[in-house]
């Protein structure tokens, strides 16, 4: 585990290099693009054991702090989007400069939006597209995050509510200013064509019998209608990204490393 920090278009970015015991011949690497807010936070100890899980495959990956998050420069509010898309592809680029050959993404909830955005950007087709538990539609992700906000209000009093039109807004410790609210909202995954040779959606299910939601199963017809090889699974366990103590799903890793293992 090598923790460094690397120049980005915006700043500098702190990142995690995992490599294997036997890692002379620098081939093949996973880029993680981390979860919006507090869901990043959350998923940490879940990368990082995707990670070790990885690097025992022979396989590196490499974590990095979008600017304004974790260790990183830059101020969360001032980042916007398009700073992160372009943290994501200068990710991208140091992974290149350091002579890995063959690229593959594990992005988390809203990070499968950026990384689609940074691929295109750099104009670069990935092996594997792992998408963990993907937000298809950023309009309802965005209300979600939202009820955040008026549920704190809730012990407020009415003189401290406030109106969501007083931008830049308060939610859950962050803060969101308008342009990544409009960022978000526009987020559309399913008309958002990844460049990759394969991809698989990795979804956990609160169903006694694991089943893929709606909105994953109308993203996988999507893409394979674009000519995307896309596979699904959908796991029980705990949904890591919003449980209340950082939790481990060992279904989602298991998953991800027999879809890399497969390729």
């Amino acid at each position: 585990m090598e923790p460094f920090f690397f120049q980005g278009k915006h700043g500098r970015l702190f990142g995690v290099l995992f490599s294997p015991d036997d890692s002379a011949t620098r081939d093949r690497v996973v880029l993680h693009v981390p979860a919006f807010a507090e869901e990043m936070n959350k998923s940490r100890p879940m990368v990082a054991n995707f990670s070790r899980l990885l690097a025992d495959r022979g396989i590196a990956s490499l974590i990095v702090d979008c600017m304004g998050t974790g260790d990183s420069e830059g101020q969360f509010h001032v980042a916007g989007w398009r700073g992160w898309v372009d943290d994501v592809s200068s990710a991208l680029a140091w992974l290149r400069d350091q002579g890995f050959q063959r690229f593959s993404i594990c992005a988390n909830r809203t990070g499968a939006s950026l990384a689609t955005d940074a691929l295109h950007d750099a104009d670069l087709t990935v092996d594997d597209f792992i998408c963990w538990q993907p937000v298809p539609k950023g309009s309802a992700y965005l209300r979600q995050f939202l009820r955040l906000r008026r549920a704190a209000e809730i012990f407020q009093t009415e003189e401290a509510e406030s109106s969501d039109d007083n931008w830049p807004l308060e939610v859950a410790g962050y803060t969101l200013t308008r342009a990544m609210s409009e960022a978000l909202e526009s987020i559309d995954l399913p008309g958002a064509i990844p460049k990759c040779q394969r991809a698989c959606i990795v979804e956990v299910s609160a169903l006694p019998e694991p089943k893929l939601s709606r909105p994953c199963a109308n993203l996988q017809q999507a893409w394979q209608d674009q000519g995307v090889d896309v596979r699904s699974v959908a796991v029980s366990g705990e949904p890591f990204w919003s449980t209340l103590e950082t939790s481990i799903n060992d279904a989602v890793l298991r998953k991800s490393t027999e879809f890399l293992a497969d390729g």
